[in-house]
């Protein structure tokens, strides 16, 4: 492997993967794009904010996290804006269960994606 140049670095660490699936709970495809550290940061404070850190408000998150990973195809730009995430939050939950889902994977935001490898360090 050759040494990477800062450009190849830089390329690397910020351009977001995007994928197209079939969705057959909505009958097409839907467009998703990884969510950036920042855009993770954002669903999190928001679900902090409002449920309180002992119990943060999951589907306000969820909700965040569609409205910010589904993209138009075509322009790459968020499909939905921030004034669809009350409609997300009382939206059908499977579906939208599903599409937080693909975004998290895509973004290796699952729980356990970011273990250490050592178990007891790992916990709680």
């Amino acid at each position: 492997m050759k040494p990477l140049t800062r450009a190849d670095l830089l390329a690397a660490l910020t351009t977001l993967r995007v994928e197209t699936t079939d969705e057959p709970l909505l009958g097409g495809t839907v467009t998703y794009r990884e969510l950036s550290a920042a855009a993770r940061q954002q669903a999190n404070d928001a679900a902090v904010a409002a449920g309180g850190a002992g119990d943060p408000d999951n589907a306000l998150y969820r909700a965040i996290v569609v409205q910010l990973g589904v993209i138009d195809p075509d322009t790459h730009e968020p499909l939905l804006t921030g004034d669809d995430v009350a409609a997300l939050r009382n939206g059908r939950e499977r579906v939208i269960d599903r599409l937080a889902l693909q975004i998290l994977k895509l973004s290796e935001a699952l729980p356990g994606d970011l273990k250490s490898g050592n178990h007891p360090a790992d916990q709680g």
